[in-house]
């Protein structure tokens, strides 16, 4: 039996990414009682923690070899609890967040995502060619400690759009394989 893709599919990631932005006040009212209140850069926090969540999600539901979509559903969903950088701040005795420490996590996210997204383009994409480009123009920041505040975090967000483009055109490359 195969899945039946909706009416647009590249809109549908668009609009899955969009979902991850709530406001605060749409957090805190979820938030568990015991949980302190958020303040604004904390909601910024979780909100681009949830893009990422929601990126590898996607990748993972987009890949159509079912080995690869096997592999992808287990090391992607929960990546953000597994992140080096973060771990490691816990292990020091619950480091605070800092912003770099947390644009070094993303960037540490955005790499397995990387790879993830070049196997999943080799496997299955007809037409490489703009995603390729969108990848080169926005490489991973290494997340290490020596790099400049300034160029981690722009070069995060560089690659969060970047993987967003190269999910919408693996999506719009699905969908025009299966219409035929």
């Amino acid at each position: 039996m195969t899945e039946e893709v909706p009416q647009n599919l590249e809109m549908r990631v668009l609009e899955i990414i969009k979902g991850a932005f709530r406001s605060r006040e749409v957090l805190d009212a979820e938030r568990p009682d015991d949980v302190p209140p958020l303040d604004d850069d904390r909601a910024l926090l979780q909100n681009l923690t949830e893009v990422m969540e929601r990126q590898g999600m996607i990748l993972a539901h987009l890949s159509i070899v079912p080995s690869t979509r096997a592999e992808l559903m287990t090391r992607l969903p929960g990546m953000a609890n597994r992140v080096p950088a973060w771990l490691d701040a816990r292990l020091e005795g619950n480091r605070p967040m800092t912003w770099r420490l947390f644009m070094q996590g993303l960037a540490q996210i955005q790499s397995e995502h990387r790879e993830a997204i070049e196997r999943v383009v080799a496997e299955q994409v007809e037409e490489v060619g703009e995603i390729e480009e969108a990848l080169a123009e926005a490489p991973v920041p290494a997340g290490t400690s020596g790099e400049v505040r300034r160029d981690l975090m722009s070069g995060v967000f560089r690659v969060m759009t970047a993987h967003t483009k190269a999910l919408v055109d693996i999506a719009y490359d699905l969908e025009t394989q299966l219409r035929g």
